[in-house]
């Protein structure tokens, strides 16, 4: 696929091409320096064809951004749900030595055993 396209002459006649733009996508304006016309006019339609490759082309790289953004995205979500899950079992650890902890003493006041020592 070729793209060559040279500047419009409809000057100062902007496109906004996402009125209903994705969530998280940038808006752009297309400007007279971004508008093309193909250099080729020997059919009539292969200029519509041509913008129409371009317009494709550059969705398929925005698209192929996007996905490489949400695949790193989904990697962070879950290294930090591993780390969390590792985090909470740390706790729980820690919750379980210190309830084996406080059940000892007190059984040790029951038993009124002379083994404690308090500072």
């Amino acid at each position: 696929i070729c793209f060559e396209y040279e500047d419009l002459t409809c000057k100062g006649k902007g496109t906004n091409w996402d009125s209903q733009a994705p969530r998280g996508a940038h808006s752009q304006t297309i400007s007279e320096k971004d508008s093309f016309v193909p250099t080729d006019t020997g059919n009539t339609s292969e200029p519509f064809v041509r913008v129409k490759d371009q317009i494709i082309y550059e969705l398929l790289q925005e698209r192929a951004t996007l996905c490489k953004e949400k695949a790193d995205l989904e990697a962070q979500v879950h290294e930090l749900s591993e780390l969390s899950a590792e985090e909470m079992k740390k706790w729980a650890t820690l919750t379980d030595n210190m309830q084996a902890e406080i059940e000892k003493l007190r059984y040790a006041l029951q038993c009124n055993t002379p083994s404690l020592q308090f500072p």
